[in-house]
């Protein structure tokens, strides 16, 4: 197995791992805040949004973004409501069939991005019912800090 086959399973067991029973607003902004506590004690500047069932319920942008992070994030959203998965698994499905994602899905540039950094917000029984996304700094790292809070969140008791 590659590093790009061993990458799309990790992606996977994450999504099928970071499933939550219920989710409100009030996980929504728990866990804004512990990526940006998180951010913070790192030393990065990021942007964060999450959203439920498209509503807005979350949105940071640290001291160092600019407003195209706030686009970014956005394009991250709609990849997530449309694919139902994280953007770095349907990137990186693009990349392992060495398709052109815009257009093997027939996307437009300037509504999706292509990179990492949206990851669906999950609850058992119900499917993707929200998006969680960050941007600011690498899109493998962006996913990455996504999976670390929510890990976190979903162990402590969430």
């Amino acid at each position: 197995m590659n590093e790009l086959d061993e990458r799309l399973q990790t992606l996977e067991r994450q999504e099928q791992s970071l499933v939550f029973e219920k989710f409100s607003q009030e996980d929504a902004v728990a866990i804004g805040l512990k990526m940006f506590e998180k951010a913070k004690a790192e030393g990065c500047n990021i942007a964060i949004h999450i959203s439920l069932n498209r509503r807005d319920v979350f949105h940071l942008s640290m001291d160092g973004c600019t407003p195209d992070n706030d686009v970014w994030l956005r394009k991250k959203e709609n990849m997530v409501y449309r694919f139902l998965q994280s953007s770095y698994r349907t990137v990186s499905f693009c990349e392992r069939m060495r398709a052109d994602l815009f257009e093997f899905y027939g996307l437009d540039a300037g509504e999706y991005a292509g990179a990492g950094g949206g990851f669906p917000i999950t609850v058992s029984g119900a499917g993707c019912v929200g998006a969680v996304c960050c941007g600011g700094m690498m899109p493998y790292q962006d996913h990455q800090m996504i999976v670390d809070v929510l890990t976190e969140y979903l162990e402590a008791g969430a």
